[in-house]
């Protein structure tokens, strides 16, 4: 047979049902499409519940070693790799006492120069005094306003959020005041993701040289919420999600599917062949017939994969995008070679078998 009239045979199959590619592209396009989309779902969930760790602030470390911390040394930690920012503080001595709010006094820190950028600032700058959004909306002043305190006043240059989630608590209701980073403080606080190798050790190295045989209290590193557990890793819990084999599981299917849609139609190949048709003209026929339904279920699989992926940020939707990939080319690879060894399998020889069993 002529090519062009293995792709008129081909055609004619499919618009008459006789290769059932319906049936087949449904069969195939929900198998694929599930496992596609349950793939997704929990690769979505390994991201979502990073997103909570790190919106907890459960990834900002934490040296305290009262009177001892180089705030100069703590700022320069934001040159590591993975480490986003760093910033020394340390509880201020003289008390805020709003004139507003007497009796309600502010917990006061001195912070070093880089302590700023740990915060997620709402407005304004970091230029002097950052007020928590608490405090701000308790006394009624915003930044870039006046905030007037029994011992004088000061400038509002920034508000910052502290949510009650679990994180160290005193800064909800707080004012922080940059000082020159050269003093020294009592606390680094280190925001990274992930956490560099070595980590501990960079923040222990951030305290000033004390003299040998001294009595300070030994330092401590410890999370700024461990609400959500010590650690997170996100690698591991990707690799481990029960869909990491949904590519296998496709790939089976997807064979037992191609192999069974040429099985159902086994007499009509076994009468082509005694009529002298090759398996050459008969693979291409089939193949252009589980093509158009690998076309089908290609569609649906980008579909699901673009709304399932949807509002997720470029580097963590490439992952995903690779993965669902891997699953719709186990689908294909699995039917093709489905239908091929099956039709391998179709013997003239059975013609009156095949009859008999019809």
């Amino acid at each position: 047979m002529r090519l062009s009239e293995v792709i008129s045979e081909a055609l004619r199959n499919i618009a008459a049902g006789t290769s059932r590619t319906l049936t087949l592209a449904l069969t195939l396009a929900m198998i694929t499409g599930g496992l596609i989309w349950a793939d997704v779902a929990m690769s979505r969930a390994v991201l979502d519940a990073a997103s909570k760790f790190l919106a907890s602030a459960a990834n900002v470390l934490v040296l305290s070693a009262p009177g001892s911390v180089s705030g100069v040394k703590c700022d320069s930690l934001t040159s590591l790799p993975g480490v986003h920012s760093a910033g020394a503080i340390r509880t201020k001595e003289i008390r805020m006492l709003p004139s507003s709010l007497p009796n309600a006094p502010l917990n006061a820190f001195e912070v070093s120069s880089g302590f700023s950028s740990l915060l997620e600032i709402l407005q304004g700058d970091s230029r002097g005094l950052l007020l928590s959004k608490e405090a701000s909306e308790a006394l009624g002043v915003k930044a870039g306003k006046s905030l007037v305190l029994e011992q004088g006043h000061g400038t509002v240059h920034a508000v910052y959020d502290w949510p009650d989630d679990g994180r160290r608590g005193g800064f909800g209701y707080a004012a922080l005041l940059p000082v020159p980073s050269e003093i020294a403080f009592d606390e680094c606080w280190v925001n990274a993701w992930p956490h560099p190798k070595q980590l501990a050790d960079l923040l222990l190295n951030t305290r000033l040289q004390t003299p040998e045989g001294s009595s300070e209290d030994k330092p401590t590193i410890s999370q700024l919420n461990s609400t959500l557990g010590t650690t997170f890793d996100g690698q591991a819990r990707y690799d481990s999600r029960p869909t990491r084999f949904a590519p296998l599981l496709s790939f089976v299917t997807a064979f037992l599917v191609g192999w069974a849609s040429v099985r159902w139609r086994r007499l009509e190949i076994a009468s082509a062949i005694h009529a002298r048709v090759s398996k050459q003209a008969l693979a291409a026929m089939l193949l252009i017939e589980i093509g158009a339904c690998l076309l089908v279920v290609t569609l649906l699989a980008a579909s699901v994969t673009t709304i399932g992926t949807f509002g997720i940020e470029d580097e963590d939707r490439m992952p995903i995008y690779g993965q669902a990939l891997g699953i719709l080319t186990a689908t294909i690879i699995g039917a093709v070679l489905g239908v091929l060894l099956s039709l391998m399998g179709t013997r003239e020889r059975h013609l009156f078998r095949y009859f008999k069993d019809r």
